[in-house]
């Protein structure tokens, strides 16, 4: 076997080795930068959920326009929504990176909230 031929397959593995380990999202999941964006939006109208519940407010109707609400501030369906929520969350690795990112992004939410 010709020595180049040896050497480019084996630098061919260490490069595919090597790659950033990143799935490449299909194009109809919300991409991660997006998807955190929304989850750190669905996170927050949820505890708001949660809280107002816990106040004996009936909030069907509130937890709807909520949504409503995300879904056209990111100019998403609620499909698109559901589609790339469960494709990431068959993914654990990809959703424990996202959920890292939905945290920060909602510390920061809160640090400009606390800065007004």
């Amino acid at each position: 076997m010709n020595k180049n031929l040896i050497f480019g397959v084996f630098f061919s593995m260490v490069l595919l080795s090597c790659n950033s380990g990143e799935e490449t999202i299909p194009g109809h999941i919300l991409q991660k930068d997006k998807m955190v964006l929304v989850m750190a939006d669905v996170q927050l109208a949820e505890a708001a959920i949660l809280y107002q519940n816990n106040k004996g407010n009936i909030v069907e109707n509130r937890a709807k326009n909520y949504y409503r609400f995300i879904f056209e501030k990111h100019k998403i369906t609620e499909k698109q929504f559901r589609e790339s929520f469960t494709y990431y969350a068959s993914r654990p690795e990809l959703m424990d990176k996202l959920y890292e990112a939905v945290i920060i992004e909602i510390s920061k939410k809160q640090a400009e909230q606390s800065n007004k």
